[in-house]
């Protein structure tokens, strides 16, 4: 544990996602020693997750994951503290925890989001979500049971026990369905099983997958799927979620035993609860600098932030690299304001978009240039490893790297290659 300088600022950051990480790693680097950094999170790991969806197949272990956050802060100067954030008492500066209370002079709230159920009766109740290690668990633990189903049933129990519909053909929903369509066959036939049994749906409420993207990207990546044997509902609704049963507004009935919610995100309960002016996805409205316009002291960062690109007044959308960089501002700008410096607005600035379509394939942009196919496999790659770089140096991107990208052959090997050399020095 830090030791807390005393007389020095308190900064607290509820949340050690990927905002809340970046925030307090830049705050305790050129100011170490300058303020009492103090990371508040209920998980004793820091969730990498980008790579949800394959630990989901089993294709890699839900552990390689989870970064253990004494390990990550263990030497900045930053204290972390295992406790679950209940409310906000911005009046007398405190954060209400199940560990007692937590003072703060300044507050980061980094609390990340929650799956939307967007009030779709039975979704909650029936439906599987991805967006923490507890749901990789339940899911690969559905997967591994409607196998065990399907193997001692007869053939139309074994379709409906193999059927898995995934509702919301966002990044999260296109790459679960790419990585389950590849997956599950093998591991159909691993039990006995005709691979041609498993079928994969992906539902979504407009015309096209992955909204808001350009349309030949889109066009790709619906192809891809389509070769991987994905069957795409577009411009389906789904109005009611039932054991065993999405229905949608078309009348149309899709049955499987497993049925997958990506349909969205907001923020958090505590958020919405807070007291603070929210906008979309219950997100709290934050000024230029990303402070709550009536409490200069808070600022909130990431998917509990509703950000407005200052350029073109559209609404900054959830993603973990525009976290990272919102750490890094918000870490700026308190520096700043504690100093008598001038604060920056914050302008949300992508390095690209990226999904992946499977083990060897991926769809996006860097920059102005559109890239498919395995070169934006790699770009992609590329990108999860150089932030286990900025997380932990080379030492965690070789051993992490390694546990992530066990079947990636051209980076398996980079890597191999890489921690031999490391061990040689």
């Amino acid at each position: 544990m830090a030791t807390l300088q005393t007389n020095a600022p308190r900064i607290v950051i509820v949340g050690a996602g990927y905002g809340g990480l970046a925030a307090a790693r830049r705050l305790a680097g050129p100011s170490r020693g300058r303020y009492n950094v103090t990371v508040v999170d209920q998980h004793d790991y820091h969730l990498l997750q980008f790579e949800l969806h394959e630990a989901a197949v089993g294709k890699i272990t839900a552990e390689a994951l989870a970064l253990p956050l004494r390990d990550l802060v263990r030497g900045t100067g930053v204290r972390f503290r295992q406790a679950r954030a209940t409310s906000f008492d911005f009046a007398d500066r405190v954060v209400q925890t199940n560990e007692g209370p937590i003072p703060y002079d300044i507050l980061v709230i980094a609390t990340g989001s929650r799956t939307a159920t967007n009030a779709i009766p039975g979704v909650r109740e029936y439906a599987l979500t991805l967006k923490s290690l507890d749901d990789v668990l339940r899911l690969r633990a559905a997967i591994a049971a409607a196998l065990a189903r399907a193997a001692h049933a007869n053939m139309d129990v074994a379709r409906r026990a193999l059927t898995f519909v995934i509702a919301g053909a966002g990044m999260t929903g296109v790459e679960l369905a790419a990585e389950m369509a590849e997956r599950l066959p093998e591991m159909a036939e691993a039990v006995g099983l005709s691979r041609h049994l498993v079928r994969i749906v992906l539902v979504e409420l407009s015309y096209h997958i992955l909204p808001g993207w350009d349309a030949e990207m889109v066009a790709y990546a619906s192809a891809v799927l389509q070769a991987l044997g994905v069957e795409l509902y577009l411009g389906a609704r789904v109005t009611a979620v039932e054991p065993g049963q999405v229905h949608l507004a078309s009348g149309e009935v899709l049955a499987a035993d497993t049925i997958v919610w990506t349909g969205g995100v907001q923020a958090c309960a505590e958020v919405a609860a807070s007291g603070l002016k929210t906008g979309e996805r219950q997100a709290a409205v934050v000024d230029a600098t990303l402070a709550a316009p009536d409490h200069p002291d808070v600022y909130v960062i990431g998917d509990a932030a509703f950000i407005r690109d200052p350029r073109s007044g559209r609404v900054a959308l959830p993603s973990a690299q525009l976290a990272v960089e919102q750490g890094k501002a918000v870490a700026a700008n308190i520096h700043a304001a504690l100093t008598g410096g001038q604060p920056q607005p914050y302008v949300p600035r992508a390095a690209g978009w990226l999904v992946s379509l499977g083990g060897h394939a991926a769809v996006g942009n860097v920059g102005p240039l559109r890239v498919w196919g395995p070169l934006a496999r790699l770009l992609k790659t590329g990108s999860e490893l150089r932030y286990l770089w900025m997380l932990g140096g080379p030492r965690l991107m070789l051993a992490r790297g390694l546990r992530l990208h066990t079947d990636y052959r051209p980076v398996r090997g980079l890597l191999a290659l890489g921690r031999r050399l490391a061990l040689s020095t």
